[in-house]
């Protein structure tokens, strides 16, 4: 029954007894089915804390948003269920306790939702005429998955305490990762890097050599690790000496440490791009706050693969660096051939594109090695054309002017340090996307945009 505009039971020691039963009888079913469901033995006293926490089950999402490389059911050998789509449905189950508790559903839409909207809408109607529809069907679903994650992220965070609590699991997020990856690199990137060997020209750098911790490949880790850097930097500028303070600065090494171990090229110039934004900015606070921190911080890092990792890892994370400085054409070939596969393809179809999913049947046409075009600006002008491109560029000049006028008129400077913060992740997010394929599909893309449109929200007042 409802009683003050929140859902309670009546007879509590019983409703207490039958989840407690379903609870033992779902304990049995690890006997009789594999290990992969075990995670739905757990689901009642899951559902339990989420109704008594709901913003616990975004923070579950949070933590679930990268691709971890693990499926939960395949169909006809095709992925149909990962971990990030239970993920969403129980962040969502705890959006709609929230409601109830609330009795009350407020959804702030701003010129932000109206230009994404306008571009979801232009990706959604360039399947009539994509080669491959099935492809482009597919693609919209996973992008509606990143638009549910955006409005789920904007509509929880309700006050400052609930946007802290989730950049703290993007910080828990990177430090689980850290501890992975270091001891990865101890136990098998230092060995797998003794058979390593330099040469002069480049060669890509194996994988066992380069750290992955729990994803798929080491370009995610320097992804994940570049972006949080920059919040746990944020952060440490505004906090005061105290526990969560301690834990930042305990972070910060074990970040950069996996960060140089990931060995991802493009995180290097994204992380920059994102510190020097910040010294622009923040000038003199910057400096004298910060540059003792990151110096000692990477410093710890690489003093201990000097002396911990083997001779052919520092050859290995050598060239991965002064691979930046070779011509394009040695560096990163294939990337060189998937662009100008998508160059060609927004020649043929300039306004329009040729559709979302198109990329992939052309390039296999085409000979490419790469089936995506490891670059957003190049996916966006080949498969939603010019139009396309526009609809992004009114997008993202909504998210800047509202930025502008935030930084003009705000009175508290923490505010406006975390606000410059987040553009810094906006940066190494923008800096990604020119060697990355987001194509609008990654989760972890649409997190950090609806914690960006959730801080400017929370923060509207700040500039009435």
């Amino acid at each position: 029954m409802y009683n003050d505009n929140t859902l309670t039971f009546p007879r509590p020691r019983l409703w207490i007894g039958i989840l407690v039963l379903f609870q033992i009888l779902l304990g049995i079913l690890p006997v009789v089915m594999p290990l992969t469901y075990l995670p739905i033995v757990f689901i009642p006293a899951l559902i339990a804390v989420i109704y008594y926490k709901p913003i616990l089950s975004y923070l579950l999402l949070v933590l679930l948003l990268p691709n971890y490389g693990i499926d939960l059911l395949k169909i006809g050998g095709d992925v149909d269920i990962s971990l990030l789509e239970p993920a969403v449905f129980m962040a969502f189950i705890g959006l709609i306790f929230l409601f109830i508790k609330k009795q009350r559903l407020s959804v702030h839409l701003t010129e932000v939702e109206f230009a994404m909207f306008l571009l979801f809408l232009w990706t959604a109607f360039s399947i009539f005429w994509t080669p491959i529809q099935l492809r482009g069907f597919q693609q919209i679903i996973k992008i509606s998955i990143g638009l549910v994650i955006y409005f789920i992220s904007t509509t929880m965070i309700t006050n400052r305490k609930d946007f802290n609590t989730v950049v703290g699991a993007w910080v828990v997020l990177v430090l689980v990762v850290s501890v992975l990856g270091t001891y990865e690199t101890f136990t098998t990137g230092f060995k797998a890097a003794t058979y390593y060997t330099f040469t002069p020209g480049y060669d890509k750098i194996h994988r066992d050599v380069r750290t992955t911790a729990l994803f798929e490949g080491a370009d995610m880790v320097g992804f994940i690790t570049s972006l949080v850097t920059v919040l746990i930097i944020t952060y440490l500028l505004v906090l005061s000496r105290g526990r969560w303070k301690t834990i930042l600065l305990i972070s910060l090494p074990l970040a950069s440490f996996t960060f140089l171990t990931a060995m991802s090229r493009k995180s290097f110039v994204a992380l920059l791009g994102a510190l020097f934004f910040m010294q622009l900015m923040l000038k003199k606070k910057f400096l004298s706050r910060m540059i003792i921190i990151l110096i000692v911080s990477f410093i710890v890092a690489i003093s201990v693969i000097l002396i911990m990792g083997s001779s052919g890892f520092i050859d290995a994370l050598s060239e991965r660096v002064m691979s930046m400085f070779m011509s394009p054409e040695e560096s990163i070939k294939y990337r060189l051939d998937a662009w100008t596969v998508g160059i060609d393809m927004f020649k043929q179809s300039p306004l329009i594109g040729k559709g979302l999913g198109s990329f992939y049947q052309i390039s296999l046409l085409a000979g490419s090695q790469l089936n995506f075009p490891h670059n957003f600006y190049v996916f966006i002008i080949s498969e939603l054309g010019l139009v396309g491109l526009f609809f992004l560029i009114f997008w993202w000049f909504q998210i800047g002017a509202k930025f502008v006028k935030l930084l003009k008129n705000c009175a508290n400077e923490e505010i406006r340090v975390i606000g410059i913060g987040i553009i810094g992740g906006l940066i190494t997010i923008a800096i990604h996307m020119a060697f990355r394929s987001f194509s609008l599909t990654d989760p972890t893309f649409w997190g950090y945009m609806g914690l960006t449109s959730a801080f400017l929200k929370l923060h509207s007042q700040e500039v009435k």
